[in-house]
């Protein structure tokens, strides 16, 4: 679930790239990404920029809540991670996939110009 989703701000086409970036990834490595995490879990992952608890509080998302001890930070890593193995247009392609602002990710005819897309198609 893209980012914007998760903070239910936007439910735009951009929306579809971040899910396309997932299943580059899950294609790549043959599991979901962010597979050893439940479903809440991974929503805190793909959420909004970091946020980081200076004190104990309690975090609620639609009808979820979580306790957060002092430190922990939430939306850290917005993406999930790479195969160290791709190539340097797979990187660069997953990359924009995984922009955290729907504004600035690329849409789908722009990625379709990409060189990780057309290196495959030549």
């Amino acid at each position: 679930m893209a980012p914007e989703v998760v903070r239910q701000t936007a439910h735009t086409r951009k929306a579809d790239i971040w899910s396309v970036g997932c299943l580059v990834v899950e294609m790549l490595t043959g599991q979901q990404p962010w597979g050893g995490l439940n479903q809440m879990q991974v929503m805190f992952k793909v959420s909004s920029s970091p946020l980081r608890l200076s004190d104990r509080r309690v975090l609620t998302l639609s009808r979820f809540s979580l306790t957060l001890s002092s430190g922990n930070q939430i939306g850290s890593s917005g993406r999930p991670a790479f195969p160290p193995d791709i190539t340097p247009a797979a990187e660069d392609f997953l990359n924009k996939t995984f922009i955290l602002d729907h504004v600035e990710r690329p849409s789908a005819a722009e990625l379709l110009d990409h060189a990780f897309i057309t290196e495959i198609l030549d």
